[in-house]
């Protein structure tokens, strides 16, 4: 069976975008991996007040803090 020129010259177009596609993942695949980022320090110690420490909470991206304190005794 004979394929006319235009079948092969798609299935040619569709293979070489494929490639062009998936050249990056598999290039990513034998690169080694790189160290994880260390999640920013969401509890941050800002002050004492009779004792206890007043505690600087982050919950998001947003500059957005909340504070509480935490006592020992």
């Amino acid at each position: 069976m004979k394929f006319p020129n235009y079948a092969l010259g798609l299935f040619t177009g569709f293979c070489l975008a494929g490639l062009y596609f998936m050249l990056p993942t598999i290039i990513d695949g034998f690169r080694t991996p790189a160290e994880p980022k260390p999640e920013p320090q969401r509890f941050e110690v800002v002050d004492n007040y009779k004792g206890c420490d007043i505690i600087r909470w982050e919950n998001s991206m947003l500059a957005e803090y909340k504070y509480f304190m935490r006592c020992d005794k």
